[in-house]
C-alpha cells in the first residue's frame, strides 16, 4: 500500500509538467506545419502562375490548399482534436486567403493555435512574410 501511495503521489507531481510539455509541443508542431504550408501556397502560386487559395473550415478544423476555383486540391490538413495535433481551439482570421502569382496575398492572416495553456500564433503579411513569434 505504501508503494502504491508513493507511486500515486509521484505520478501526480510528474503529470502536470508532462501535460504542459505535450501542449507546448503540439502547438509548436502545428505552428511549424501551418507556416510551412503558407510558404508552400505562396511558392506554388508563383511557380504555377495561378492563384492558390488557403481556406479554413471551422466545422472540420482543417484547412485546404487548392486552386482558387477549387478544381484542384493540393493539400488538406486537419488540426482539431481528431487529428494528430489534438488542438481544441484553432482560429484563422480571415478564414480564406488567396496567394497570387506575383507573391502577394489577398490579405494579412493570423492563425492562433491553442492547447491547454499553450498558445502559438502564425502571422502572414500581405507581401508574404511569415512569422511564428
Amino acid at each position: 500500500m505504501i508503494t502504491l501511495a508513493t507511486s500515486a503521489v509521484v505520478l501526480g507531481i510528474v503529470s502536470r509538467p508532462a501535460a504542459t510539455y505535450l501542449n507546448r509541443s503540439r502547438t509548436g508542431r502545428a505552428a511549424a506545419v501551418v507556416a510551412g504550408d503558407l510558404d508552400l501556397a505562396r511558392s506554388m502560386a508563383m511557380r504555377q502562375r495561378q492563384p492558390v487559395r488557403l481556406s479554413f473550415s471551422v466545422a472540420t478544423s482543417q484547412y485546404t490548399l487548392a486552386t482558387r476555383s477549387g478544381s484542384t486540391v493540393y493539400k488538406t490538413i486537419a488540426l482539431g482534436t481528431a487529428s494528430d495535433f489534438h488542438l481544441p481551439t484553432i482560429s484563422f482570421s480571415p478564414a480564406t486567403v488567396d496567394f497570387y502569382p506575383n507573391g502577394v496575398a489577398s490579405s494579412a492572416l493570423t492563425v492562433t493555435l491553442t492547447a491547454g495553456s499553450a498558445t502559438r500564433r502564425v502571422t502572414l503579411t500581405r507581401v508574404g512574410m511569415i512569422r511564428t513569434p
